[in-house]
């Protein structure tokens, strides 16, 4: 998938059919300016959730390509995730350019909110729930774990970056660790202790932390001020990123960083934000 500022997403699908390999490409207009996506992949549906400006949240259909749900939240939508569970349910998170973490559960009319203070850069569930983190303008990464059916029942643990603001946040396969893409470039894996054995981190608890610097290939020349690394996959697979330009960067492995020579993806005419 891939957004820009005119509202525009553009879907692939690709399947095989015998031997021959179809792809097929679906555009669909939206309301605002799209700044996150999501989506939630089932057996029986996957759905693509978008949202943007316009303060709207869109449910998207992946197989019959129709808009199934809207709603609003009443504010400028700058991250979205979610997480589903074999029961049905589905927790879908947002964050707000004006420092809110608003969580809606199973489609219900009232959502839960905590105030962050600061425009939302991220926002990841792990993939049993547990935890939710997110990284916001403040500079801080706030931690928080799924305690009595909510996960606003204790103070979150905020974790702060001298100097620079977490703008990605990933988890890795087993969510034993988060991967955290920085403002300057850099890439932290923040191993997380085990909190399932107790309800809250400690004053004292110390956290392991690596940390890569991300190194644009030789050849990049100009790339845009508002480059936003995005790390897919648990052990640092793959580290994209895109820009205002339309290009999209690529890293296969540490090897490829700490050498400079990943590469780079053109075609796009617009600014792509994610």
């Amino acid at each position: 998938f891939f957004f820009n500022d005119t509202a525009t997403t553009e879907i692939y699908t690709e399947q095989i059919v015998g031997s021959v390999r179809c792809v097929q490409e679906t555009v669909s207009k939206f309301s605002g300016t799209l700044k996150a996506m999501t989506v939630l992949e089932r057996a029986e549906e996957k759905i693509l959730f978008l949202a943007g400006d316009s303060s709207i949240v869109y449910a998207f259909s992946l197989d019959t390509h129709e808009i199934i749900d809207v709603w609003s939240f009443g504010e400028d939508i700058s991250a979205i995730d979610c997480v589903g569970f074999d029961d049905g349910g589905v927790i879908v998170g947002v964050g707000t350019s004006n420092g809110k973490v608003i969580l809606r559960f199973d489609w219900e009319e009232m959502p839960r909110n905590f105030e962050c203070g600061r425009n939302i850069f991220d926002i990841k569930f792990s993939s049993d729930g547990y935890y939710l983190v997110v990284a916001a303008e403040d500079s801080y990464v706030y931690i928080f774990i799924y305690t009595n059916n909510s996960y606003f029942t204790y103070p979150p643990k905020k974790l702060h970056f001298e100097n620079e603001c977490a703008v990605s946040i990933g988890f890795n396969d087993d969510d034993k660790a988060i991967l955290v893409a920085t403002s300057h470039r850099n890439v932290y894996k923040i191993d997380l202790p085990d909190l399932k054995s107790k309800n809250l981190f400690q004053e004292n608890d110390l956290v392991n932390c690596a940390v890569w610097n991300v190194k644009y290939p030789f050849h990049v020349k100009n790339f845009g001020s508002h480059l936003t690394p995005i790390v897919i996959g648990g052990e640092t697979k793959a580290i994209l990123s895109s820009n205002e330009n339309g290009y999209i960067f690529f890293w296969k492995d540490l090897e490829q960083i700490e050498q400079e020579c990943g590469g780079i993806l053109k075609g796009h005419a617009s600014n792509l934000s994610r």
